[in-house]
């Protein structure tokens, strides 16, 4: 028979240290299982509560081509970032923003509420301005670029100058070195030296057959006489047509200063078509801006003090003031669109043309033939009145085929 020997205390430890550890694999095995299922929980509870928020940020980045979608995308993407490179189509948006109101898009930026460029990433983008007056190298150099994208049609244009009065200041510009606010043109017979401007006079072409309107000049003026006036804006006549725009007719307001300036253009008598400055064999038409004289016609006609007739028949603006105090506390109005400032404007509310449309507009003559013929107290001998605004408006109507006759003429 055999001699069964034990193992030793040595030999039992061994193995009682390998189930131990055998088992302690097998724990963390199993704690392995279950932190990856929790895992695997939260991440389905954490994608039901993003969910909305990526399905919109996807919908931005379908719509980054929009303004909107643009913008939005890039403030998420400036979102916790010191510096951020703009794309170039949200520069162009802060430009114009930036230009529209200056002190609404620094309280923007100020106040955190949009991630926005500084204003000298802009500056970077627009480039320095030396803030010269009259035709600009600056100017130039934008109707070169404008030209290149106009057919030989869309070249036919109109140059319209007009004067608008400044509060007279100079102050010194650091950024050009200089001080701005004395005038550039003004009457040497008055004054020896440039004295401040009180007025800015502005030059602007705008397109007859495409619309665009362009700023070709400005001046500062103190005084300014017609004479200088004329040599002024044949000067600008001949710096566009240089660059290859074609002006076809010259529109201002019908002040006496005005006036005088076209009368010298004519050459003494006042006509509506003249040579060409620049081309012998072209015309230049001249016309009064027709919405300054349907408002300078408005502003007499509502007038209480001008005493107008027709044959002896009277034209005056009482018969508006009549429906407008007859409809003003009904709900049922002949004329839904009279309001008080078409009927007693302020000098501000003077200057809105789409008002002075509207009061020689058909609705109103109709309504005033209708309560005539229902015999309505107020609207007696009115036939004169209803006849002149009905010209008025005829007139209006044909001076705005004209342009479209001297685009087809071109």
């Amino acid at each position: 028979m055999g001699v069964q020997v034990k193992p030793p205390d040595t030999f039992r430890k061994v193995e009682k240290l390998r189930h131990v550890i055998h088992e302690q694999h097998r724990t963390i095995r199993n704690l392995r299982e279950k932190v990856a299922q929790l895992q695997s929980r939260l991440n389905v509870k954490c994608y039901c509560s993003l969910s909305p928020l990526v399905a919109k940020i996807k919908k931005i980045e379908s719509n980054s081509q929009s303004t909107k979608g643009a913008m939005l995308l890039e403030q998420i993407n400036a979102f916790g970032k010191q510096r951020h490179r703009w794309s170039e189509f949200v520069i162009r948006q802060c430009i114009i923003w930036r230009a529209k109101s200056p002190c609404g898009y620094d309280m923007a930026r100020r106040s955190s509420m949009f991630s926005l460029p500084s204003c000298t990433t802009l500056r970077k983008y627009t480039g320095p301005s030396s803030l010269t007056e009259g035709f600009s190298h600056l100017i130039e150099m934008r109707l070169k670029e404008e030209i290149k994208v106009l057919h030989p049609k869309e070249k036919f244009c109109t140059i319209m100058f007009d004067e608008m009065s400044i509060k007279p200041q100079g102050n010194f510009v650091r950024q050009v070195g200089r001080v701005i606010g004395r005038a550039t043109l003004w009457n040497r017979s008055k004054f020896d030296s440039a004295p401040l401007a009180n007025k800015l006079l502005c030059f602007v072409i705008t397109g007859l057959s495409t619309h665009y309107r362009i700023p070709v000049a400005y001046y500062l003026t103190k005084d300014l006489d017609s004479g200088q006036q004329l040599e002024t804006l044949k000067s600008i006549i001949r710096s566009v047509e240089t660059i290859g725009f074609k002006i076809v007719r010259a529109v201002c307001d019908c002040i006496s200063f005005n006036v005088k300036t076209f009368i010298g253009l004519c050459g003494g008598d006042l006509v509506y078509e003249i040579e060409h400055p620049c081309d012998p064999a072209r015309r230049l038409f001249m016309s009064f801006d027709p919405c300054h004289i349907l408002k300078n016609l408005r502003n007499q006609f509502i007038d209480k003090k001008r005493k107008w007739r027709n044959c002896g028949e009277p034209i005056n603006g009482n018969p508006i003031r009549e429906i407008y105090n007859l409809q003003k506390d009904r709900s049922s109005k002949p004329v839904r669109f009279l309001t008080r400032k078409m009927v007693f404007p302020t000098t501000f509310e003077k200057m809105n043309v789409s008002r002075a449309v509207r009061l020689f507009s058909i609705e109103m003559t109709a309504a005033l033939t209708l309560l005539q013929e229902a015999r309505t107290s107020g609207f007696e001998n009115i036939e004169a009145t209803v006849e002149f605004m009905s010209f008025v408006r005829k007139w209006f109507e044909v001076m705005g085929l004209l342009v479209h006759v001297l685009v087809v003429g071109c």
